[in-house]
């Protein structure tokens, strides 16, 4: 798409200033345009768009005029591009702004010294080019949701294989696996960052583009779940110092509870993979979408050839993970969740308790993520006090 949106893109902005405008040889026109599409970082990209924008036709001015005014040379060009830069600090206030400012300001005055266009000329040009790239991106799209869907299945799937090491660490009493394993979870915030510009980006596409406008209910629904991930990786981070801390103190963890780890671990694995299926392009359901009550099981010989999600799962699984449903996965989030009841840590120690806790908490940010109110998903889980918040609709098991 990109390579469609810049062949369109300079085409229409050097005939532009060449045709409309009248400007001899608009160099910068159909180089503005170019660079107005080419952004690469995460984040808005219509407002990074007109950063560089900005930028060049900075760039381009006050080289133009240094360089007319004082002529070429060494010092003339550190002078043209001090001046790019402290313009563009004041103007645009963002590194884009101030590293395009200095690069067109470069150029003019090494490779095309003023003298070959009119006064202004390539200014103007370096404005229109960029704006018709703008437009170009508004008009001619590229598709955001995909992408934006990955991102949040990337660190989901990161989060879960760090949640299954600790599980497995606590059953194995092996305290370097769980250290290893928060050390990764410690390292993924850049990835969560990501995941939550990946996703403005998307949605501030599907907000401006007319032809995105029919997506405009998946991206929403993929927006609300950006900050239940991000809860659920400060869960798991907090989960695995305290696993390490049982662990220093020769705690040794309980089958039940490490199995219920190792679920969770699961749990979110299964979640990722909804997301990232391409084929699943339909907006995520929220509360209310999604029937409350539990599917009927399949029949042994539909589920006889399911995949096991890991041996010591508390949760059997009656669907095979290759064509899981949405109802299908939070029907697992919700049986394990009605297994979390206080009497699994009844005598355990403080560490024991809060990684239950975090267990719990996981729950409801991936009932979150699956589309149910905060509300609903607590109460999938049994209560912990004589009069809880919300009334428990616990799975019968």
């Amino acid at each position: 798409m990109l390579i469609v949106q810049a062949t369109l893109a300079a085409g229409v902005a050097y005939w532009f200033a060449l045709s409309v405008l009248g400007h001899p040889n608009p160099f910068f026109a159909p180089m503005a345009a170019f660079i107005s599409l080419n952004v690469m970082t995460a984040g808005p990209r219509i407002k990074h768009s007109m950063e560089l924008v900005l930028g060049a036709s900075l760039g381009v001015g006050v080289g133009d005029v240094i360089i007319s005014v004082l002529g070429p040379g060494t010092w003339q060009l550190t002078v043209g591009v001090f001046v790019a830069m402290i313009i563009g600090v004041f103007v645009g206030r963002g590194p884009l702004v101030v590293n395009q400012a200095a690069s067109s300001a470069v150029l003019i005055a090494t490779i095309i010294p003023p003298g070959t266009a009119g006064t202004y000329h390539r200014m103007i040009d370096a404005l229109v080019g960029g704006v018709i790239g703008i437009i170009v991106l508004i008009v001619l799209p590229r598709s955001p949701l995909s992408g934006a869907r990955r991102k949040v299945a990337e660190v989901l799937d990161m989060g879960a294989d760090a949640l299954y090491d600790v599980g497995v660490g606590m059953r194995e009493n092996d305290t370097d696996r769980i250290r290893t394993a928060l050390s990764v979870v410690r390292s993924m915030q850049a990835q969560v960052s990501l995941m939550d510009n990946t996703v403005s980006d998307a949605a501030e596409q599907v907000r401006i583009s007319p032809l995105l406008w029919r997506s405009r209910e998946q991206i929403q629904s993929l927006s609300r779940v950006v900050h239940p991930v991000d809860n659920a990786m400060r869960n798991i981070r907090v989960l695995a110092r305290r696993a390490i801390t049982a662990r220093e103190d020769h705690i040794v963890f309980s089958p039940a509870l490490c199995d219920l780890v190792v679920g969770v671990s699961e749990g979110a694995r299964m979640v990722g993979r909804l997301l990232d299926n391409e084929a699943a392009s339909r907006k995520i359901p929220t509360w209310g979408e999604l029937p409350f009550e539990p599917a009927l099981p399949r029949s042994p010989e539909a589920s006889s050839g399911a995949e096991s999600i890991a041996p010591s799962s508390p949760v059997d699984l009656d669907f095979s993970l290759s064509d899981a449903s949405i109802e299908d996965i939070v029907r697992y989030l919700r049986r394990l969740s009605a297994k979390m009841h206080p009497r699994v840590v009844d005598g355990a120690t403080l560490s024991e308790q809060v990684v239950f806790a975090q267990c719990r908490s996981l729950m409801v940010d991936l009932l979150q993520v699956c589309g149910l109110s905060r509300l609903s998903a607590v109460a999938t889980l049994p209560p912990t006090t004589p009069n809880p918040a919300m009334p428990p609709e616990v799975w019968d098991e």
